[in-house]
This record gives structure tokens, C-alpha cells and sequence, in this order.
């Protein structure tokens, strides 16, 4: 079995050349472990975001303010699934913000901060 050609960066030796090398590629692992969660594209469904924040899925659901864009998923509808990223943006407002904005809201303006269409009624023939 042939022994693999060793790199040599010329402005240094083979030992300086590997330690460069390895740190090197130590650094880049680091990068794309904190580009991993910074930018993390995960959809969390409603009863894992209520168990991260110790609460049950009623609890959610019965104080809309607490859920991340007052119950509008990202993805789907039924689960329904937030980012992470929305989840943090959602959390650096505080509660008592969100809370004061719902109880604010007509019945029309939350159905349609909820992502959900508001009833219309039929015209009588």
C-alpha cells in the first residue's frame, strides 16, 4: 500500500502544515455549527413549543398572545408549525405587549391575525 502524499504549505514545515490544516478545518466545523443554529429550519408544532415553555396545548390555546403569531403557522395548518426563528422573534416581544394588541383586536381582526378566514353571513332570499 502506497503511503499518501503529505501537503506541505511552503512557508512552513510538515508539522506547522498539519496543525494549520487541522485548525483550519476545526474552525470551519465551528462556522457551520453556529450557521446551523442561527438559521435553523426546523418547524416546532404547537405542543412542542407548549413543552419548551412548560405550559399544555390548552394553556396555548386558550391564551392566544402566548402562541408565536397569535396561532398563524408558518407551515401547515393542521398541525400547524412555526420556525425557530419566528418562535425567538415572537418571545423577544414581551407578553404583556402581545397580550394588550389581542385584547385590542376586534373578533374579525383576530380571526385574520389567526390566519383564519371570518365567517361571512349569507344573504336571505
Amino acid at each position: 500500500m502506497e503511503k499518501p502524499e503529505q501537503i506541505t504549505l511552503p512557508w512552513m514545515g510538515i508539522e506547522n502544515s498539519l496543525n494549520y490544516l487541522v485548525n483550519t478545518v476545526a474552525d470551519i466545523k465551528n462556522e457551520i455549527i453556529d450557521l446551523k443554529t442561527r438559521i435553523d429550519l426546523r418547524a416546532y408544532t404547537l405542543k412542542e413549543i407548549a413543552d419548551g415553555l412548560g405550559y399544555s396545548v390548552q394553556t396555548m390555546r386558550n391564551y392566544p398572545w402566548k402562541i408565536p403569531n397569535y396561532g398563524k403557522p408558518d407551515v401547515g395548518c393542521n398541525p400547524g408549525k412555526w420556525f425557530y426563528n419566528t418562535i425567538k422573534s415572537w418571545e423577544a416581544i414581551p407578553e404583556a405587549e402581545r397580550r394588550i394588541k389581542w385584547e385590542s383586536m376586534s373578533s374579525g381582526d383576530r380571526l385574520n391575525a389567526m390566519g383564519r378566514v371570518p365567517k361571512t353571513m349569507k344573504a336571505v332570499v
